[in-house]
């Protein structure tokens, strides 16, 4: 079965699968009323780019995907715009029987749809960062299935050699000298087709056994709904994470968001196993209408400007650059830990389908709408905002801060089980110190009594019966001239430390609660 338009001809030779997007006509884009970045609606709307609606990933967990490789399945990428800049590791096309296959191939993106997708998952937004995508941090693995001459469509069979590439080439060392840029961690796969599929099928089947070798697969549902009956692979896999698409009404808050019409619905057709869990799909739901990502370009690598487009082919890649986000976090954690996590952490809507398999889970959404600070922070702690438990967290200054004379250190702590009694701070492992406030904690720091270099800072949280996990933030202090070495000593509970002092005005954080999970 197939999807979008190519010549009869085509359908007679081969079975195709669609991107699985709506592009909107150049008419659209270039007219006047067409107003949406909407990279920097959704990116913040997921609560990973800095806004002033949300807690956000980037700025406010210190996280933006580095040091993980995204493999983008699609119809190649142009990396030679702007957004692109840096990102590219390796590269792979399938559909050329001369391709060397050992990652040196960088391929062209001769339809668009995978330049976009890339964009929503690691972009860097071009000079202004408008529209940065979830993961900037994250490198880029191109995997071009795509048959140039049908229009971006490909087959199973393509796909199935993708996906199994990257297991082959997962771990692989790329040629340059930083070991960040090594291996495939994460694929993120915008492909679709109408067949109503078990899981059973062999496109399912390579899924499953890329998460089975270590990969994080990310995949769109598909376009098709709301009045669809099932939906073909490599969506329909069982470990897949499978995303559906909302339409965000061009906002970040959410109160407005609603299943996007044409968003294919779950579940999956039943495999008849005893598992009633694997055919809840989606498992969550990410913006995918107006989405405002690169531009190909027709003739070569240097695409430029911006495009704008509909479909699930954008919520899969902002899901993979989250789970980008959870790895980085979190390098431990295996596909079960990440889509447990975003299954748990994502914002409920819609009545349940079956209250006696899960409390959240319907067809249109999923188990709701993604939430990444929520998911990293799980992923990083163990617990999320609403859970039992006991943290503490460094709010300023961000990590690789450059400071100077005398800074406020602010932080916020949460208990939902006994009350917190104490903040203490240090440096670089030496005695502890009372802060001021428990929930809301501050402290100031005199860094001219310190010599220029790096410092971190730690923080933990205190009931009376247990501690919080040490949060820490390594900074550069540097002042004109110096300053004199050391930080002087003392004893825990000492609110005397030269150099740190208890504030006198304590921000007015709301507290929340928070609850342990296992992960």
């Amino acid at each position: 079965m197939l999807r979008g338009t190519i010549p009869i001809a085509m359908l007679l030779l081969m079975t195709v699968i669609s991107p699985a997007l709506v592009i909107e006509s150049p008419e659209h884009v270039e007219s006047e009323s067409y107003l949406y970045p909407a990279l920097d609606i959704s990116v913040p709307a997921v609560k990973a780019k800095p806004n002033d609606v949300y807690d956000d990933v980037w700025e406010g967990l210190g996280y933006t995907g580095a040091g993980v490789n995204i493999a983008v399945i699609d119809t190649g990428v142009d990396d030679g715009h702007e957004t692109f800049a840096g990102k590219w590791v390796a590269g792979v096309e399938i559909p050329d029987p001369t391709d060397p296959r050992d990652g040196t191939n960088n391929p062209d993106d001769r339809n668009g749809h995978g330049t976009m997708t890339a964009g929503c998952a690691v972009g860097l937004g071009g000079d202004n960062g408008t529209n940065t995508g979830v993961a900037p941090g994250a490198g880029l693995v191109e995997v071009k299935v795509a048959n140039d001459l049908i229009a971006g469509f490909s087959t199973n069979q393509y796909l199935i050699d993708g996906i199994n590439w990257c297991v082959d080439h997962m771990h692989d060392d790329w040629g340059d000298e930083d070991p960040t840029n090594d291996g495939i961690h994460v694929l993120s796969i915008s492909y679709a087709n109408q067949d109503n599929d078990d899981g059973s099928s062999d496109l399912a089947q390579a899924v499953d056994n890329a998460v089975d070798h270590g990969l994080v697969v990310v995949v769109a549902i598909g376009n098709d709904g709301p009045n669809n009956d099932g939906f073909g692979a490599p969506g329909s896999a069982d470990k897949a994470i499978t995303v559906g698409g909302i339409d965000d009404q061009n906002t970040v808050h959410r109160d407005d968001d609603e299943i996007w019409d044409s968003s294919t619905r779950g579940p999956r057709r039943d495999d008849g196993d005893d598992n009633p869990h694997d055919e809840l799909k989606p498992e969550v739901v990410a913006p995918a209408v107006d989405i405002f990502s690169a531009t190909h370009s027709v003739s070569d690598q240097d695409g430029s400007g911006w495009n704008s487009a509909d479909g699930t082919s954008y919520a899969a890649p902002h899901v993979s650059g989250i789970a980008a986000l959870m790895l980085e976090a979190n390098p431990d954690l295996t596909q079960e830990d990440i889509d447990y996590i975003l299954r748990e952490t994502a914002e409920a809507r819609g009545q349940p389908m079956d209250a006696n398999l899960s409390e959240k889970y319907n067809g249109d959404y999923g188990y709701g709408i993604v939430d990444a600070y929520a998911a990293v922070y799980m992923a990083k702690y163990g617990f999320t905002p609403g859970d039992d438990g006991l943290v503490c967290v460094i709010d300023e200054p961000m990590e690789g801060a450059v400071v100077s004379g005398v800074i406020t250190i602010r932080g916020t702590a949460w208990s939902s089980g006994e009350n917190i009694t104490s903040v203490q701070t240090a440096l670089d492992g030496g005695s502890w110190y009372l802060a001021e406030g428990t929930d809301e904690w501050t402290a100031t720091w005199d860094t001219t009594e310190f010599e220029n270099g790096n410092y971190t800072i730690m923080a933990r949280a205190h009931t009376e019966d247990a501690a919080s996990e040490i949060y820490m933030r390594t900074v550069t202090v540097y002042n004109e001239g110096g300053g004199p070495s050391g930080n002087g000593g003392g004893d825990d509970d000492d609110d005397g430390l030269p150099g740190f002092m208890p504030m006198t005005i304590v921000l007015a954080f709301a507290a929340v609660l928070l609850a342990r999970r296992p992960t």
